[in-house]
């Protein structure tokens, strides 16, 4: 977000705080639904899934 410092840093700021919030909702799910060793499961996958999308962003 070029020229819009402002903006970046509220959303980035916000981005955080509802991460936090929807991190522990969504690991209570998992783990209440398929155990405690699900959650370890899903994280990879996300982990794997933001690695290629990262790979794919280009310099700016």
């Amino acid at each position: 977000m070029p020229g819009r410092a402002g903006a970046a840093t509220t959303l980035f700021t916000n981005s955080i705080s509802t991460g936090v919030i929807l991190a522990g909702v969504i690991q209570g799910a998992i783990a209440q639904s398929w155990g405690h060793f699900a959650v370890y499961w899903v994280i990879a996958v996300i982990s794997v899934v933001a690695l290629f999308l990262t790979a794919k962003v280009k310099d700016v």
